[in-house]
């Protein structure tokens, strides 16, 4: 993901030296990027379930607002089955 910004950033500077049509392009990837990447990690973590135990696998409710979450885990963070092939 933080390539993404990085390789996002590069292409803004890079309008920065052509200014053309491609400052149109740039924004739209700005603005898709800005809403797409925090709507596909929350549908992630309310969609994959663990086989196992049945809970959300990528994150706990540890009683704060947004609870813990980790998007890139190989095992579940409540009971620690893998989750290859989910």
């Amino acid at each position: 993901m933080i390539a993404f910004f990085v390789l996002l950033l590069a292409l803004a500077l890079l309008d920065v030296w052509i200014y053309g049509e491609y400052s149109k392009w740039v924004k739209w990837l700005f603005a898709m990027g800005f809403f797409l990447i925090p709507a596909s990690a929350a549908w992630v973590s309310h969609r994959w379930k663990c086989k196992a135990c049945g809970k959300k696998a990528l994150s706990v409710d540890d009683g704060t607002v947004f609870g813990k979450r980790n998007y890139f885990a190989r095992r579940c963070m409540h009971c620690g089955a893998p989750l290859k092939g989910q």
